[in-house]
């Protein structure tokens, strides 16, 4: 109730701002559920509350390759070999042996996966095309090679976060240039191998991926001499 300044004269309010409100607040209800109840069932991502769900495959993250995005997407449906790469290494004969072995299985679906990294000893501290450029005419090296990264803390690359995170044999770690992770058709990492196991040596797990075969039971070859 309300009063007039000349007397005590009720004065009754009109039901039409009050009808009003009630409409908008309906409405807006109406456009709320339309978005919420979606987003509720999805797991929020309408309103950026959901957490990014951790990578369940290699071939769902991205790399840069001379500072161009690749979705490693690509790779999917083929065995990749991922190896952090240096140029001033006592192993950076290992090169050899990569290309080898990419040359000898490319055409059956294996994909090697460079990865420059100047975290030992400041053993690679070129840019991009001065690494390819060694890469290519040191060795003849066709496979892929990207962008540098960090494979150990700080900033550890995610391709790394998650190799380390998923395969079954360590998440400790890299120990040095050219470790290596072989990853299936998946993009499941499925073993991890020191530095100083050479290319050649993995040529049987590769092989077995390629033919869709269980892997042979792990050896523990003999390390290259003067490696980890």
């Amino acid at each position: 109730m309300a009063f007039t300044t000349g007397g005590l004269r009720p004065v009754r309010r009109s039901g039409s701002l009050k009808t009003l409100k009630c409409t908008v607040r309906e409405s807006s209800r109406r456009e709320f559920l339309k978005v919420a109840v979606p987003a509720v069932v999805a797991g929020w991502p309408a309103f950026g509350l959901a957490e990014d769900a951790p990578s369940t495959s290699l071939y769902d993250l991205t790399s840069t390759m001379g500072g161009e995005k690749i979705d490693l997407s690509k790779y999917r449906g083929k065995v990749a070999l991922v190896v952090n790469v240096a140029t001033y290494c006592v192993l950076t004969p290992q090169y050899e042996e990569l290309t080898a072995l990419y040359d000898k299985h490319a055409s059956r679906g294996l994909e090697i996966l460079a990865y420059p990294c100047n975290q030992f000893g400041n053993q690679e501290p070129g840019d991009y095309d001065d690494i390819c450029k060694f890469a290519r005419d040191q060795y003849g090296a066709k496979f892929s090679i990207f962008d540098k990264v960090n494979v150990n803390p700080p900033n550890v690359d995610d391709v790394y976060s998650f190799l380390k995170s998923t395969n079954p044999d360590s998440d400790k770690r890299i120990e040095w240039n050219f470790a290596k992770f072989l990853v299936d058709k998946d993009g499941k990492p499925v073993r991890r191998y020191k530095p100083g196991i050479l290319p050649s040596m993995l040529e049987k797990d590769v092989a077995a991926l390629l033919d869709e075969k269980p892997l042979p039971p792990r050896l523990i070859p003999k390390p290259q001499v003067n490696a980890l």
